[in-house]
C-alpha cells in the first residue's frame, strides 16, 4: 500500500519535471503548434475531400470514422466555441484522459478495473456530452422547419430569386439554421457560385427532411421553376414527418426507461449477491474467473449507457 503511494508520488514527480523542462526550452509551444497545425490541416483536406465527393455524387452516407467525427464535434456547436478541435484533437484528449484514469486506478484505487472503469465512463460522458448537444440543434431545427417553410412561401410570392428570398427568411428564425443559411447568402455573395452553396448548406444540415428539400430547392433554382408548388407539396409531407416523429419519440423514450431499468436491477442484483457473501467482491478481484465475470458486466453497464445517449434522428 505505502509502495503504491510512493511510486505514485515518483511518477507524479517525473511528470512535473518533464513539463517543467518543456515549459522551460519553450519545446511544449513548437511541439503543441505543430501538432494543431498539423491536425488543422488533416481537417481541411478531408473537409475539402467531403465537399468535392458531395458536389460530384450528390447526397451520400458518411463512412468514415473521422468524417463522422468531424461532423459531430461542428454540430455539437463545440467546433464553433473551439476552433482548434477536430477529430485528432479529440481522440488525443480522449487518451490522455484515459492514461490518467487508467493510472489512477492502478496506483491510487490499487485495481486496474478501477481503472477501466474510469475509462469507459469518461468515454460515454464526453461522446454522450457531444451527441446530447447535437441532439439540442436538431431539435432546434426541427421545430423551426415548418416556420422556414411558411416564410418561404410568403416571400416567394413577392420574389423569384431564392437567394434574396433566403436573405429575407433567415431573419426570422434562430440558430442554427439561421446561421447555416447567413453562412449560405454569405457564401453566394463571396463566390457566386450558388451551386456549391447550396451543396454546403446542405452538408450542414443534419436533417434528412431538410437536407432533401434544400436539395430539390436548390434544383428548382437550377430550371426556374416555381417554388411555391414545390413548398406547399414539402409542407404536407414535413407536418406528416413531424407526427410520425413524435410518435418515434414516445417509443425511443420508453426504451430509455427500460435499460435504465435494466441498469437500476443489476445494481440491485450486485447489492443481494454481495450482502450474502460479504467478501464477494474481493474473490472476485482476486481470481481470474472474478475478474472476467467483472469485466463482462462493466462491459454490458457501458453498452447500456451508450444506448441510452443516443436520440432518434430519423
Amino acid at each position: 500500500m505505502i509502495l503504491s503511494y510512493i511510486l505514485m508520488v515518483i511518477l507524479f514527480l517525473l511528470i512535473f519535471a518533464l513539463i517543467y523542462q518543456i515549459f522551460r526550452f519553450k519545446v511544449f509551444n513548437r511541439i503543441s503548434n505543430g501538432i494543431l497545425n498539423k491536425a488543422e490541416f488533416e481537417y481541411e483536406k478531408r473537409k475539402s475531400e467531403k465537399e468535392e465527393l458531395r458536389i460530384l455524387e450528390g447526397n451520400f452516407k458518411e463512412t468514415r470514422f473521422l468524417n463522422k467525427l468531424d461532423s459531430l464535434l461542428e454540430q455539437s456547436g463545440i467546433k464553433k466555441k473551439f476552433k482548434f478541435i477536430n477529430a485528432e484533437i479529440y481522440i488525443v484528449l480522449n487518451i490522455f484522459m484515459c492514461l490518467i484514469g487508467f493510472l489512477i486506478g492502478i496506483f491510487i484505487l490499487n485495481y486496474w478495473l478501477w481503472g477501466l472503469i474510469i475509462d469507459i465512463v469518461a468515454v460515454i460522458v464526453f461522446y454522450g456530452a457531444l451527441k446530447f448537444l447535437q441532439g439540442i440543434n436538431y431539435t432546434k431545427i426541427d421545430r423551426e422547419m415548418l416556420t422556414f417553410l411558411n416564410l418561404l412561401e410568403n416571400f416567394s410570392a413577392t420574389e423569384d430569386d431564392i437567394v434574396q428570398i433566403i436573405n429575407q427568411t433567415y431573419r426570422y428564425l434562430q440558430n442554427p439554421l439561421k446561421e447555416y443559411l447567413m453562412d449560405f447568402s454569405i457564401e453566394v455573395q463571396s463566390t457566386g457560385n450558388m451551386a456549391i452553396a447550396f451543396r454546403k448548406l446542405e452538408a450542414k444540415i443534419e436533417n434528412e427532411k431538410l437536407s432533401s428539400f434544400i436539395r430539390n430547392i436548390e434544383i428548382c433554382s437550377r430550371h426556374e421553376a416555381n417554388y411555391r408548388e414545390i413548398i406547399e407539396d414539402e409542407r404536407s409531407s414535413m407536418q406528416g414527418y413531424l407526427r410520425a416523429k413524435q410518435k418515434r419519440k414516445a417509443i425511443n423514450q420508453n426504451g430509455r426507461i427500460e435499460i435504465f431499468v435494466c441498469i437500476a436491477m443489476s445494481i440491485l442484483i450486485i447489492c443481494i449477491f454481495t450482502s450474502l457473501t460479504p467478501n464477494l467482491f474481493n474473490i472476485l478481484k482476486n481470481s481470474f474467473t472474478g475478474n472476467l465475470i467483472l469485466l463482462y458486466n462493466v462491459v454490458v453497464l457501458g453498452i447500456l449507457g451508450w444506448n441510452m445517449i443516443s436520440f432518434d434522428k430519423n
